[in-house]
C-alpha cells in the first residue's frame, strides 16, 4: 500500500479508536495527517471513504493474518502459538497508532459500530469467525484421534471454549484494568487448567 494513503489511514483509525466514526471529521484527519488538502484528497474523497478502508485495514486484514505461523502438531502447541500470535497483532496494532496503551474496548466498539454503517462488514466477520472455529475444531478434532485428549465434549464445545474464553477475557482486561500482558498469564494459565482435564494423560 501507498505510504502516504497508510499514513492518513493510521491518523485516522486512531482517531475514529478515540471518538467514534460521528465525531471525528475530514479536516480532523486532515490537520493530524499533515499533508496538504490537495495530496490527502487524493487518496480520501470523503470521511466514509476513509472509516470503510480503515475497518477493512485494522479490523478485518491485520487481526486475521498470523504474525508467525501456527504450529497444529497438537492442541497443546496450537493453541499457546494462537495466544502469542494474537498478542502480537494486538501490539502491532497498538504501534500503528503509537499508542502502547490502546484500549481493545475502543476496539470492538468500532468494529461493532462498522456492523451498522458498512454494508456486508458483519457478515465478513461472521465468516472469519466461522472459518477460525473450523480451525480450532480441525485441530481438537486430529487431538481426540491421535489420543492426546479424550472427552465427552464435543470437538465443537471445546472449540467454543476456547475461541470465546480468549474473547471474555479481553473484556475482563479491559474492565479491571488488567494489561495484556497480565491477561495472557491469566487466559494461558486457564486454558492449561482445561487442558489438563481433557488430556488423555491425566485420565
Amino acid at each position: 500500500m501507498n505510504e502516504t494513503k497508510l499514513q492518513i489511514m493510521k491518523v485516522a483509525f486512531k482517531l475514529f479508536l478515540q471518538k467514534g466514526f460521528k465525531e471525528v471529521t475530514m479536516n480532523e484527519i486532515l490537520e493530524n495527517s499533515g499533508l496538504s488538502r490537495g495530496t490527502f484528497y487524493y487518496y480520501f474523497k470523503s470521511k466514509e471513504q476513509v472509516y470503510a478502508d480503515v475497518i477493512e485495514l485494522f479490523c478485518v486484514t491485520m487481526p486475521t493474518t498470523a504474525q508467525k505461523a501456527i504450529n497444529d502438531s497438537s492442541l497443546y502447541v496450537f493453541y499457546h502459538d494462537y495466544l502469542t500470535n494474537a498478542s502480537q497483532t494486538y501490539a502491532l496494532l497498538s504501534r500503528t497508532v503509537k499508542d502502547s496503551d490502546m484500549h481493545i474496548f475502543n476496539f470492538f466498539t468500532l468494529s461493532l459500530d462498522a456492523m451498522k454503517r458498512l454494508p456486508g462488514h458483519k457478515e465478513k466477520l461472521k465468516f472469519i469467525n466461522k472459518e477460525i472455529l473450523k480451525i480450532w475444531i480441525r485441530v481438537i478434532h486430529s487431538a481426540r484421534e491421535n489420543g492426546e485428549i479424550s472427552t465427552v465434549m464435543t470437538d465443537e464445545q471445546i472449540a467454543f471454549f476456547f475461541k470465546f474464553s480468549m474473547d471474555g477475557m479481553g473484556m475482563k482486561s479491559e474492565l479491571e484494568g488488567i494489561s495484556s500482558v497480565e491477561s495472557d498469564k491469566e487466559l494461558i494459565a486457564f486454558w492449561d487448567n482445561f487442558y489438563e482435564q481433557i488430556r488423555t494423560g491425566n485420565k
